[in-house]
């Protein structure tokens, strides 16, 4: 399957769960993609730490618009929220380090259902948002 024809299919499907957000129409059986793991890693990634930077400890939730490709980012502590799209968080990171550590996961909800997603990433270190 090329990369257009699945671009098209999670675009038709974010299409129909708006939709059914809505109370528009009511597709009882639409199947969804589920993610089932959320894994970063890096490879020689060094960084040097900025003297003025956010450490983020605590990530309190967020989500992903995929019509308008935004990912927003709630941010417990300290607290503040980042809207970006995919392609801006992905210019903006300028490196990584150690190995990829577990964190409790990701709660994925839509259409009533929860799903644990675990995950795990290293020590990540971006431009501003």
């Amino acid at each position: 399957m090329t990369s257009s024809i699945r671009q098209i299919e999670f675009l038709a499907r974010a299409i129909v769960n708006r939709l059914e957000d809505r109370g528009l129409v009511e597709f009882g059986d639409v199947p969804l993609l589920r993610m089932t793991h959320l894994r970063a890693w890096q490879e020689d990634a060094p960084f040097a730490m900025a003297e003025n930077r956010v450490d983020i400890q605590l990530i309190a939730g967020g989500g992903y618009d995929p019509l308008t490709d935004l990912v927003t980012l709630h941010v417990a502590v300290p607290c503040f929220t980042i809207r970006a799209t995919r392609v801006q968080i992905a210019r903006a990171l300028r490196g990584a380090s150690g190995a990829p550590r577990r964190y409790p996961g990701v709660i994925c909800s839509r259409e009533g259902q929860e799903l644990h997603v675990p995950s795990a990433a290293p020590l990540m270190v971006t431009d501003p948002l």
